[in-house]
């Protein structure tokens, strides 16, 4: 007497959540009998999408440079972001997302070479300066006939002992100071003008206030005629 045939396989199921689906299960035999009847094996379903095994997308940088340190997520940022502030005075960030943490490093390591670095600033010293209308920090910045005195900038990547000061356009032919150097000793270049060095809080400027701005000086211009006299500010300290 003939077997009976075998049964075939089950189906495998779909995969999902990014899991792999199960193989199908093979067919039993048929029972004894001149001819057995066998069973084909169903295969596997496709892993699904999205899951455990599937990758995250890319959001995008923060809007503000993150803390060296601040955790971070491949699956939220990209390998890499910047942040450039030197346009406005500032410095120029670069993050990286190194084992879920970010790694951040300043303008330091960046320091400008031309103005082109600067966007609407300028390179002075390594260092992006913003450009203001009505002071200079290159004689560019002035006239014909004018030269910037005054301006002071700390080197790009090294600490100073006072702020960056802006300077002013004074005239060349005029016998005006560009720097301290040009004045006698005890005596500083402001506006154009050497002024004595002065002591305890009174200041003409505010590299004068170490850690301090210097309030409301009053110093003529050289080259221009003024009604009021030349006056010493105070060191505020905020």
């Amino acid at each position: 007497m003939a077997g009976m045939s075998g049964s075939g396989g089950s189906s495998g199921t779909a995969g999902n959540s990014g899991h792999a689906g199960t193989g199908a299960k093979g067919g039993s035999g048929g029972s004894s009998g001149s001819t057995a009847g066998s069973g084909t094996g169903g295969n596997g379903a496709f892993s699904g999408s999205g899951g455990a095994s599937g990758s995250c997308g890319q959001v995008g940088c923060p809007d503000t440079p993150p803390n060296n340190g601040d955790a971070c997520s491949l699956c939220a940022v990209p390998p890499s972001c910047s942040w450039d502030e030197r346009p406005v005075d500032g410095p120029l960030y670069t993050a990286t997302c190194m084992n879920d943490r970010w790694q951040v490093d300043m303008q330091w390591a960046y320091c400008c070479k031309t103005n082109a670095d600067c966007g609407t600033g300028v390179c002075v010293k390594s260092a992006c300066k913003q450009a203001a209308s009505d002071h200079c920090w290159t004689d560019a910045q002035c006239s014909a006939g004018y030269v910037c005195s005054g301006a002071a900038v700390c080197e790009c990547g090294q600490l100073c002992g006072a702020p960056d000061q802006a300077g002013t356009c004074v005239p060349k032919d005029r016998n005006c100071c560009v720097a301290d150097t040009d004045c006698a000793d005890g005596s500083e270049c402001v506006q154009g003008v050497c002024k004595e060095q002065l002591t305890g809080f009174a200041c003409w400027a505010t590299r004068d206030c170490v850690g301090g701005i210097c309030v409301a000086p009053n110093v003529c211009p050289c080259g221009s005629d003024c009604l009021v006299p030349d006056a010493a500010g105070n060191c505020a300290f905020p």
